[in-house]
């Protein structure tokens, strides 16, 4: 089990790792591109968690709610357990759901 926990707590230090570098060399691009942040930073962040980002079981884009329209729905057996909202890097929002 220790050895298990190793992996994974490496495997995301090397994610994070990962991720700051693409951040400094496409800051400027990713700043400008919702898009981008999501298949960049978005999608490797919620596979390393587990999350099956090409399967519309687990993971569906754009899922429709009666408040809005969410990036991504996380499901459970079919049903939304989150809703992930993404903007470009360094964009905020601020949510009123």
């Amino acid at each position: 089990m220790k050895r298990l926990v190793y992996v994974l707590f490496n495997n995301f230090l090397d994610l994070i790792n990962q991720l700051r570098e693409l951040i400094n060399s496409y800051k400027t691009e990713l700043e400008k591109s919702k898009a981008l942040t999501r298949y960049c930073l978005i999608d490797p962040f919620l596979k390393i968690w587990g999350w099956n980002v090409n399967d519309p079981s687990y993971v569906r884009p754009e899922y429709s709610t009666e408040a809005g329209r969410p990036d991504y729905a996380l499901l459970i057996e079919g049903k939304p357990l989150i809703y992930v909202g993404v903007k470009a890097l360094g964009k905020q929002e601020k949510i009123d759901q």
